[in-house]
């Protein structure tokens, strides 16, 4: 019984189960591992692809022109402020944001559940799209300003 409950116990000692945080920023190189801010990766949407469950991915402020496919689920996205400054995703300069899967255009799309979007700008959607931020109904997502 000593050497199951030893082996067991080790076996769980094995296993590290933790939440990362990961960092974005305009600086930022996406060939970066995103896991300081030294070595922050330069796109939201590499930072979402480096994200697993449980993650927080850091959202320095400056301007982000891309379009952000969310896909992985219980991630939390901050926007961080400073001052009244904060992150911006800018639709300006895309050309494609149509979802083949909803059949229309979305800038931000998030697909994973349990997924916590906080404290961003995102503007100049609407010239290209009828939905800013969008995607299935998804259980336990929460988007805030």
């Amino acid at each position: 019984m000593k050497i199951k409950s030893l082996a067991l116990l080790v076996l769980l000692q094995s296993v590290s189960i933790h939440a990362a945080n990961l960092y974005v920023s305009t600086f930022g190189n996406d060939t970066n591992s995103g896991t300081s801010h030294e070595h922050a990766c330069r796109t939201i949407q590499k930072g979402a692809d480096n994200a697993c469950k449980g993650d927080t991915v850091f959202v320095d402020t400056g301007v982000y022109n891309e379009k952000v496919w969310i896909t992985h689920s219980g991630v939390t996205f901050i926007g961080l402020k400073v001052g009244n400054n904060r992150p911006i995703i800018d639709g300006d300069s895309i050309t494609d944001m149509m979802v083949p899967q909803l059949n229309r255009p979305v800038l931000v799309l998030i697909c994973g559940n349990h997924t916590i979007f906080k404290g961003f700008m995102v503007r100049h959607a609407g010239k290209h799209t009828r939905d800013t931020v969008g995607g299935n109904e998804r259980s336990g997502t929460l988007v805030t300003d």
